[in-house]
């Protein structure tokens, strides 16, 4: 009884925690006054030494070419407790050419080491990358290559290189895109994923998207779910 009431204990705070930090992006989503949406997404993960679950809550913020992103995750995991990931900051800028048909993005993220050590462990990561994408008639390809600095914490993570491969093709109130991606792990091991995405608008200011993932080696997830809803303002 008392090792069920510390498990609820543990989910209340982080719950808690995440509500807070829901209220917080749904204030500031109303305060901008550049482009701005909010966006809440549910996913399931199975890989082969474990299932589990993840809602994250997004908000991003644009104003000219510049971009900055805060995406929360909140961890559901079999035989650990549920709480708050890492949050990450995203801040890219894009620059375009030959009349924005090509566009080169730079690309920063920094993980906060706010997570629920109980959850997943605490780290504050940082990567740089670029993204160059390509407007044609029949679609637009890009790819992305960065790389991860990780911090050292109890054990020792490895810095890596990662890729990212797609083709976005909109068709009409559709968005279809194909994504295959190469991340490292801290550990060492190889993340290949090949990914199906399709985001259907509902509103001039709603959408809904649709994720599917397939490992590509064992190492790998062997499978991604995902489901999100995007607000904009």
């Amino acid at each position: 009884m008392q090792i069920h009431w510390l498990y609820m204990s543990q989910y209340r705070e982080g719950l808690v925690q995440f509500l807070v930090i829901t209220g917080l992006l749904v204030v500031l989503s109303t305060q901008v006054y550049a482009k701005s949406n909010i966006s809440l997404g549910h996913f399931i993960v199975d890989t082969p030494s474990e299932d589990y679950q993840f809602t994250s809550l997004s908000m991003r913020y644009q104003y000219a070419r510049f971009k900055a992103k805060l995406m929360v995750p909140f961890i559901q995991r079999e035989g650990f407790s549920n709480g708050l990931g890492n949050p990450v900051l995203k801040f890219s800028n894009d620059w375009h050419f030959d009349g924005k048909e090509k566009q080169l993005t730079l690309i920063y993220k920094q993980k906060l080491a706010l997570a629920d050590n109980n959850t997943t462990t605490a780290v504050s990561d940082s990567a740089l990358g670029l993204e160059y994408s390509h407007v044609f008639s029949w679609g637009i390809p890009f790819f992305e290559m960065g790389h991860w600095w990780r911090e050292s914490v109890s054990y020792n993570r490895k810095n890596s290189i990662y890729g990212t491969l797609g083709f976005i093709k909109p068709i009409k109130r559709y968005v279809l895109a194909v994504i295959v991606d190469n991340k490292p792990t801290a550990l060492g091991d190889e993340d290949s994923m090949a990914s199906i995405f399709v985001r259907k608008k509902i509103t001039s200011t709603q959408a809904v998207s649709f994720l599917y993932g397939t490992g590509l080696n064992n190492s790998s997830p062997n499978h991604t779910l995902g489901l999100q809803i995007n607000q904009s303002f």
